[in-house]
């Protein structure tokens, strides 16, 4: 870094960036609820391992459940009551690990999240 400068600029740069992204999800995890931080992860897991059939995707949970409460931020059982406000909503259904989604969900919300 002492011989070339621009080294040391980009790093800095790198660090600036790094800082701002995790600022950023440190907001959006203040102010977005329980169940929308689910919902979210389970459209990327859905996105990155779900499978087409003829009416939904669906995907082997690659994770466990408290690995889902960690990422979110809650405890393990919440996890349980979450799924459960997300199935009364009609998009996900959730058997154990079996997460199905409807291909093209008519959004029907529910109360609070």
């Amino acid at each position: 870094m002492q011989g070339n400068p621009s080294i040391l600029a980009r790093l800095a740069s790198r660090c600036i960036s790094e800082i701002d992204r995790n600022h950023d999800r440190i907001i959006a995890a203040a102010t977005t609820s329980s169940k929308q931080r689910l919902i979210d992860i389970l459209l990327r897991l859905m996105k990155a391992h779900g499978e087409q059939s003829v009416e939904c995707l669906h995907m082997q949970l690659p994770l466990s459940r408290s690995d889902l409460a960690d990422l979110i931020g809650v405890q393990t059982e919440t996890v349980s009551r979450l799924f459960k406000r997300i199935q009364a909503d009609g998009v996900f259904h959730v058997s154990g690990r079996e997460i199905q989604m409807l291909v093209d969900p008519s959004p029907r919300r529910s109360g609070s999240g």
